[in-house]
């Protein structure tokens, strides 16, 4: 059965909704049901109508252009566009993931305050049922190179985002798999139950390692003193950004944060940058696989001073899609120097042999930095498997197996370490199931410093400097390297 789809929009944006109206219903096929552009589109009770619009249709989309359209008495005099948004937003407040919004250009005032009133309201985020429909719409408008310059509601990249319906479909296959089972680290973050999961080992959780490793940041203006790994990686950070300097100009940066996470730590970088380095203005493009975790770094973002408007996203499966980066980026940020922001650490967790070698050749250009975070680990010891039902990761690590009709128990939770052929520390979580199954659902990699020097250099970087920071986490010990590379 095809959608039924209900398209409003101003008069100023009637060619670009002519062509969507166009490839929706005679190339896709789809029940556009609504096509007028009038005040008067609304007969008798004009509430009434829209509900009846609403309530009938699978997607409701609003083209906007320059302004928000006519406004009459039956709007309270309301330009018709807010009116038909404000309709939905107090009808429908559990149901944002069927509207999208497209908008192609700055428009007044009075536009832009709508935009910003909408991004507080729709999430970049849509279930599977209308991922595929928006994919199609969003391909559409990319080959028709549409210069829109926000898009709320969708994503913008719709490769990676059918990709994330292949996690989906891999783990439905797993249910059928034998013995060990190797989960890719981006079932993790797959749902919307992960990411409050997420979120809580990095804000809430007293007894969570994460959230002290993100309260003692060492990238962040408010814990003081600046430690000696900021100042030394302040020092290079600085000689990469006088070669761009005019003068004694500030200098305008694009900040490309991939894996953004909950944005809290990436937040915290990008305002020490504005204040250390001498960084005027930030663009940042958010990328990560999550829909809901890009969701609240962009909030979060957006809500900032130092990035403020100037804040993009996009939904990308890295390592699947590293050309997509340098495409968003391309249509979302101005020309000049790109710092890549690459935390976590979920290098760490990347299980692409060629992955930093792709991300080099195909997402970066010419003259970009790489900040990247990468466990640190001396004397690799090994451990055999044992319980480790009370980790505060539990929760958060065990939910994909939902997905595949398994409650976890904390009992069939393992934790082992193992020493690589090259020597590197691998932490293995192990999910034991009644019977012979197990599932490896997460796995982390420490290494020693050299050996992070040699994959950057390999990958074709300029290795500019690794530092070293250790944090205290209850009674261990825990190392980070933070690695400045450059492109060539």
């Amino acid at each position: 059965m095809k959608p039924i789809v209900f398209i409003s929009y101003a008069g100023e944006s009637l060619e670009e909704a002519k062509w969507i109206h166009w490839y929706l219903h005679d190339i896709l096929h789809w029940n556009v049901h609504n096509y007028t552009v009038s005040s008067s589109r609304y007969p008798g009770s004009a509430p009434d109508a829209l509900e009846s619009e609403l309530h009938t249709s699978d997607l409701f989309i609003q083209i906007l252009k320059t302004k928000l359209g006519a406004s009459a008495a039956w709007t309270s005099d309301v330009p018709i566009l807010r009116w038909e948004f404000e309709n939905f937003q107090n009808n429908h407040p559990n149901e944002t993931s069927r509207y999208l919004l497209l908008n192609f250009q700055n428009g007044d005032d009075a536009t832009k305050k709508y935009i910003s009133d909408v991004s507080s309201f729709v999430n970049p985020k849509t279930p599977a049922c209308l991922q595929e429909m928006l994919a199609d719409v969003m391909n559409f408008s990319t080959q028709q190179q549409s210069r829109y310059g926000e898009l709320v509601g969708g994503f913008l990249d719709f490769k990676s985002e059918m990709e994330l319906l292949d996690i989906r479909k891999a783990l439905a296959k797993n249910r059928l798999a034998k013995s060990d089972v190797i989960m890719d680290q981006k079932h993790l973050y797959a749902s919307p139950y992960a990411a409050q999961l997420w979120i809580d080992l990095t804000t809430s959780n007293k007894m969570s390692p994460l959230k002290i490793v993100y309260d003692r940041y060492p990238f962040d203006n408010d814990i003081g003193r600046m430690p000696k790994v900021a100042l030394e990686a302040k020092k290079s950070i600085d000689k990469w950004i006088n070669e761009f300097k005019s003068g004694v100009a500030p200098l305008e940066l694009n900040v490309i944060v991939l894996g953004g996470g909950d944005g809290i730590r990436k937040l915290k970088t990008c305002k020490w940058l504005h204040k250390e380095c001498d960084v005027a203005s930030i663009n940042a493009l958010l990328v990560d696989i999550s829909p809901d975790l890009l969701a609240v770094a962009a909030e979060r973002f957006k809500n900032s001073q130092v990035t403020g408007t100037n804040t993009s996203f996009a939904i990308i499966d890295i390592e699947q899609r590293p050309k997509a980066i340098r495409e968003v980026r391309q249509r979302m940020m101005p020309p000049g120097p790109g710092l890549f922001m690459f935390l976590g650490p979920t290098l760490c967790n990347v299980t692409g042999a060629s992955f930093l070698e792709d991300l080099q050749k195909h997402s970066m250009e010419s003259g970009d930095l790489m900040f990247c975070e990468v466990l640190l680990c001396d004397t690799p010891t090994v451990q055999q498997g044992k319980n480790a039902g009370d980790d505060s990761r539990f929760d958060f690590i065990t939910n994909p197996l939902l997905t595949l009709s398994i409650v976890p128990e904390r009992k069939c939770f393992f934790e082992e370490m193992t020493v690589d052929s090259s020597g590197n520390l691998q932490s293995h979580v192990w999910y034991y199931k009644t019977g012979a199954d197990r599932y490896n659902l997460a796995t982390v990699m420490a290494a020693h410093r050299t050996h992070w020097q040699e994959a950057f250099k390999d990958a074709g970087f300029d290795v500019l400097d690794i530092q070293e920071h250790e944090y205290k986490v209850q009674n261990k010990k825990i190392k980070f390297g933070y690695v400045i590379a450059k492109k060539p």
